[in-house]
């Protein structure tokens, strides 16, 4: 149950702590701002995609890259949230499609996001931008040589891409995201790739 699943959670951030402390601590607190600063300030002003994207994106990529490397290097840490956008953009996808199906409701209640501060096309055109956009990623640092031809292989998830246009839900936006990432993370997997 959640007890257990906090358990684990609980269990995971002491390995880290005990593996780069000094990563593993800085980490934890940006987790507690980020937390603390959405619900305090930033949900007002819209900034809830973004924070998404450093969380959720951004954050995790780079924490889950710090506690495995050593040495630690700010160049690495650069690398691994360069190659966490394709993530980022999906993670954030998945955000947008709930605002968009929300985005009535929103503005009636006078909430902020993208959505509502966009119109209904420019928040659909956000959102083909942020499903499609992993896919251009993947072709372009493939084409200049930064990806192994292996990562094509994300092109698979086209057909859900095209699927969560169509409904334009967020479960299948999250479908979206999970095969890709799990493709695009096993292809980084294969050599000479691996970061």
């Amino acid at each position: 149950g959640p007890a257990g699943l906090r358990g684990a959670a609980a269990c995971c951030g002491l390995r880290v702590l005990c593996a780069q402390p000094a990563f593993g601590t800085w980490c934890t607190r940006l987790g507690l701002c980020c937390a603390v600063l959405y619900s305090a300030r930033l949900k007002r002003f819209g900034l809830g995609d973004l924070l998404t994207v450093l969380s959720f994106g951004v954050g995790l990529t780079v924490g889950a890259y710090g506690v495995q490397i050593r040495p630690l290097t700010l160049h690495g840490c650069l690398v691994a949230a360069f190659y966490s956008i394709p993530v980022c953009m999906l993670v954030d996808a998945i955000l947008h499609a709930n605002n968009l199906r929300d985005a009535p409701n929103d503005r009636a209640a006078r909430g902020r996001t993208i959505a509502t501060t966009l119109s209904p096309a420019g928040g659909q055109r956000l959102q083909l931008f942020l499903l499609f956009g992993p896919l251009a990623f993947v072709l372009a640092t493939v084409a200049a040589g930064w990806l192994s031809v292996w990562a094509l292989g994300t092109m698979v998830a086209t057909p859900l891409l095209l699927r969560a246009v169509r409904s334009g839900s967020d479960e299948g936006t999250a479908q979206t995201h999970l095969v890709f990432g799990l493709i695009y993370v096993g292809t980084m997997l294969i050599p000479p790739f691996c970061i």
